[in-house]
């Protein structure tokens, strides 16, 4: 993995936990001390991440730490997915009156049981990092905010794909077609199946 590409992936799930849909949303239930409680663990990792990923090539238990540690990220990272999903489900309740077929599609939705569903998540994955940010006084880290290698090298590094390997295309289809539902109303709508949403059809 290029260098410090890590480091600004935790800074994009930091950057979402403190938008304002995942804000409003984590206000509206008991999930919101969670969420900061994910967002500051996440953060109090992410400054030891750029030397982390220097001294990995030198150091297997180091490699080993940043492996273990990905798995947690992405989950992190599904979790952002979910609260996005979720907003843009709101989204659609609210335009729902206009569009029987959308609001009979989200009929199902509970609310309550998304955000007990993700108040365990987020609470085991906060779990986790405790974890890894314990292991963290051992490796001596140094702590650095920002990355200063020269603009060219994180240019160059950057175009190397960071893909995860077990990357779930729905919910990103789903988004999308939740979008294009609100702008345009299609007449036929069907919507993939993912963790955020069902796969469904509906009819009015």
């Amino acid at each position: 993995m290029a260098e410090g590409v890590l480091f600004d992936f935790v800074g994009n799930i930091v950057a979402s936990l403190a938008s304002q849909a995942i804000q409003e949303i984590g206000l509206a239930s008991n999930v919101g001390k969670d969420v900061e409680k994910l967002k500051n663990k996440l953060s109090a990792i992410k400054v030891v991440l750029l030397d982390a990923e220097e001294q990995q090539a030198n150091n297997d238990a180091v490699k080993d730490w940043l492996r273990r540690l990905k798995g947690a990220v992405y989950d992190a990272d599904d979790v952002v997915d979910e609260f996005e999903t979720e907003a843009l489900r709101r989204q659609v309740e609210i335009h729902g009156s206009k569009r029987k077929m959308v609001k009979n599609f989200f009929s199902r939705s509970n609310p309550l049981a998304f955000h007990v569903k993700m108040g365990h998540r987020i609470q085991d994955i906060t779990e986790r990092l405790d974890g890894f940010a314990s292991d963290m006084s051992g490796f001596h880290f140094r702590e650095r905010l920002h990355d200063t290698r020269p603009f060219a090298m994180i240019k160059r590094e950057q175009t190397h794909s960071f893909i995860r390997e077990s990357t779930v295309i729905g919910r990103d289809q789903d988004k999308k077609n939740i979008v294009e539902l609100l702008l345009k109303g299609p007449p036929d709508f069907n919507l993939g199946g993912g963790d955020g949403v069902s796969s469904s059809s509906s009819s009015s």
